[in-house]
């Protein structure tokens, strides 16, 4: 990827629960609940923060787009602004080349760059790839994929070694990311690895739900939670549907089975189509 983003962007330490969520995909129906649900839970946009590809699978990028800057929440670039700002001819989203993903991605990424306004582009510029802050005592970073590697898929399957090798190039306790669509919580001593999910895709269990990720910082302990909500799915199918650009994905959005499982690890592959269960994590206050 190409283009240059602005440098980390450092906040002040946060104290107050937060909100964590990856992957909008152009799913305005998804967007719109989950700012409900914001507003239900207390938590202002300044304590929200997304992960990335604001586009890709659905239909409303436009408006997806549009939403989240009205909206004022935090935003990273993800491999899809990355690659739209820098005029690039796909996505870059890492998917194993002649796979059904990567196919089915030149279809929705062109279509995604016939509708993107240059205001939005030049946006995207203005992203940041990384946000970090201090919470509880724990160094977080906001990231896409990984820390070295925007598009790089990192799974609950995938060796701790990995995970620790992003978090000392991150310099982080905790790397709160999405991007590999699969939510999961995985830590080793005061050191965590939180995917929040997306919110654009079910996460391929066989169900029709988008997760995100909260934290909670309590007297003495730092609490993360995967959850889980419902949304209008069928809307946001029948907009797929209506474009006629990738059918494959409005199935996807009605019965949560994934049109292509390529890039996934072997056991994530076995996981496919059971429902998940949420997570809770509770570490010791660093400070």
């Amino acid at each position: 990827m190409s283009t240059k983003s602005p440098p980390d962007s450092l906040l002040p330490d946060i104290v107050e629960p937060i909100v964590v969520f990856g992957g909008p995909y152009g799913n305005l129906q998804a967007l719109q609940e989950l700012k409900r649900i914001c507003h239900e839970l207390n938590i202002p946009p300044r304590r929200i923060f997304c992960t990335g590809d604001l586009a890709a699978y659905c239909a409303q990028p436009l408006e997806s787009i549009a939403f989240v800057r009205s909206w004022g929440i935090h935003v990273i670039a993800g491999n899809v602004e990355l690659q739209l700002a820098a005029d690039q001819a796909d996505c870059g989203c890492n998917f194993n080349e002649g796979s059904v993903c990567d196919a089915l991605s030149n279809k929705w990424y062109g279509f995604i760059r016939q509708e993107i306004t240059q205001d939005q582009i030049q946006w995207f510029h203005t992203l940041p790839q990384h946000i970090r802050f201090v919470v509880a005592g724990y160094r977080c970073v906001i990231i896409h994929g990984a820390y070295t590697g925007t598009a790089k898929f990192i799974y609950h399957s995938t060796p701790w070694q990995e995970k620790q090798f992003e978090l000392d190039a991150a310099d982080a306790d905790v790397i709160l990311t999405g991007h590999c669509g699969i939510p999961f919580l995985h830590s080793q001593g005061n050191h965590i690895w939180a995917n929040a999910g997306v919110i654009g895709m079910p996460p391929n269990d066989g169900t029709t739900l988008a997760w995100y990720l909260l934290l909670t910082p309590q007297d003495n302990e730092l609490l993360f939670e995967t959850r889980a909500f419902a949304y209008d799915h069928n809307t946001a199918a029948q907009r797929i549907e209506s474009c006629n650009v990738v059918p494959e994905y409005a199935e996807a959005l009605r019965y949560g089975i994934w049109p292509g499982n390529d890039m996934l690890p072997k056991l994530e592959k076995a996981q496919q189509g059971r429902p998940l269960i949420p997570e809770k994590l509770s570490v010791e206050r660093l400070k």
